[in-house]
C-alpha cells in the first residue's frame, strides 16, 4: 500500500469477548470507600532536577524521562539524571517495546536515546492521537465524529510509509458511539450509549485495528468485539470510560465509568462484576492505564488514590499540591510502590518533580 493511501476494511463483528457485567451498589448511593489514610505510610521526596519541568513518563525498564523549563530531555535512573535531546515538542506517553524513543505528541519525529538518532514517523499530514506502538510502527487515530461513524487511523513505520485506514461503523441513529481511553494493542476500546426511561443502555466494544499478512500483501480488517453489555441502566449520562490493563489477562482487565450523577460519581467493573462509588466532584486521573488506582485532586489541597477494587482511598500530598492535576502530571509503576507527581509551585508555569514511596493497600 502507497504512503498516504486511504483503506476501507471490511466490518467483521464478533462476540468472542462477550461477558454481560452484574453490578451491585444500587439504590440512591455508591459504594463509599473506606479512608485509610491514618494507618497508611508513605513518604515524599523531591526529585534534584536542575530546572523545573514540562513532561515525564517513566519507562518499564523504570528509567525516568522529563523535558525540563529549557525544552532539555533528560533520563535519569538512580537519581543520576543525563541530558539527551533538545525537543521542542510535548511528550507523548505511548512507550515503544525497547525504551529507547522520545516521541513528540503530533511530531513527525521520534529520538532513540540509546543510539542519538532521529527517526521520521510519519507524513506532513496528521498523526492524530498517538494510541499505541507495534515493534517499529506508531498507531494514530484521526478525531472522531459520532454523525459518521467513521473511525479513521494511521499506521506510521520508523523512517517508512503511513497507511491511513477508516471503518465505518453501523449503529442505530438513536446510539450514540464514543472513544473509550486505556488502548492496547491491537485494540481500540469504545462504548455506545442509548437513553431508555429509566437510564442510560451502555455497550462496550473492542475495534481490532491488527493487520494480518498474507502471502500476496496484507489485510487490513475491521473486526469488532462485542464485550457486553451491564446489566443495569446507568443512573446518569456517561462521560467517559476508561479501560485498565490487557484483555488477554482476567486479572488485569477492569473499567472504570465516570457518570454524571449526585451520589454515584463512578463504576468500577472488572471480571463479570461491577460497584457504583460515590467519590468527591473532581476531575478522574488515570495514573497508569495498566494499574487498579484512580486519583482526584481535594478541593483544599492535596491527592487522593482510590483502589476500587479494594474499596479503600488515601490522601496524599496536601503540603506538595495546590493546583488541580491532570493525568499527565501523575505516574504509578506497576507494582503500585512509587507515585511520581509533576506539581506546580505558586506563581511558576513548570513543576516540581515529586517521588511518593507508597505503602501497599491490603
Amino acid at each position: 500500500m502507497k504512503s498516504g493511501a486511504i483503506f476501507f476494511a471490511i466490518l467483521i463483528v464478533s462476540s468472542a469477548l462477550s461477558a454481560d457485567v452484574e453490578c451491585k451498589g444500587g439504590g440512591d448511593s455508591g459504594t463509599p470507600f473506606a479512608n485509610i489514610s491514618k494507618e497508611f505510610q508513605s513518604s515524599t521526596a523531591v526529585i534534584p532536577t536542575e530546572h523545573l519541568i514540562k513532561d515525564f513518563f517513566v519507562r518499564s525498564n523504570n528509567e525516568l524521562i522529563y523535558k525540563d523549563d529549557q525544552n532539555t530531555v533528560w533520563k535519569s535512573k538512580n537519581l543520576d539524571p543525563v541530558p539527551v535531546i533538545q525537543f521542542f515538542e510535548p511528550l507523548s506517553r505511548i512507550q515503544d517495546p525497547w525504551n529507547s524513543f522520545v516521541l513528540g505528541k503530533n511530531y513527525l519525529n521520534a529520538f532513540n536515546t540509546g543510539n542519538h538518532s532521529w527517526y521520521r514517523v510519519g507524513t506532513k499530514s496528521q498523526r492524530g492521537e498517538d494510541l499505541y506502538w507495534s515493534g517499529s510502527r506508531v498507531f494514530s487515530l484521526s478525531p472522531y465524529d459520532d454523525s459518521t461513524k467513521h473511525i479513521q487511523y494511521a499506521i506510521h513505520t520508523l523512517n517508512g510509509p503511513s497507511e491511513f485506514m477508516g471503518c465505518k461503523l453501523s449503529f442505530p441513529a438513536n446510539v450514540e458511539m464514543h472513544i473509550a481511553t486505556g488502548h492496547t494493542y491491537p485494540f481500540l476500546f469504545l462504548y455506545t450509549t442509548e437513553k431508555k426511561t429509566d437510564g442510560v443502555r451502555v455497550q462496550r466494544y473492542a475495534l481490532r485495528l491488527e493487520e494480518k499478512k498474507l502471502i500476496f500483501g496484507k489485510l487490513h480488517r475491521c473486526e469488532l468485539t462485542d464485550m457486553g453489555l451491564y446489566n443495569k441502566h446507568m443512573p446518569g449520562s456517561v462521560k467517559a470510560l476508561h479501560h485498565f490493563g490487557d484483555l488477554d489477562n482476567p486479572d488485569t482487565n477492569a473499567w472504570l465509568m465516570e457518570l454524571d450523577h449526585p451520589k454515584k460519581k463512578f463504576l468500577w467493573s472488572a471480571k463479570d462484576q461491577c460497584t457504583f462509588f460515590d467519590a468527591p466532584a473532581s476531575e478522574v486521573l488515570i495514573p497508569n492505564p495498566n494499574v487498579h488506582v484512580v486519583a482526584m485532586t481535594k478541593s483544599g489541597g492535596g491527592v487522593t488514590l482510590f483502589y476500587p477494587g479494594k474499596e479503600k482511598s488515601v490522601d496524599l500530598l496536601q503540603k506538595f499540591v495546590s493546583r488541580p492535576l491532570a493525568s499527565e502530571n501523575l505516574w504509578m509503576t506497576p507494582d503500585k510502590r512509587n507515585l511520581y507527581v509533576a506539581a506546580k509551585p505558586e506563581n511558576e508555569n513548570a513543576r516540581l518533580l515529586l517521588k511518593v514511596a507508597l505503602d501497599q493497600v491490603q
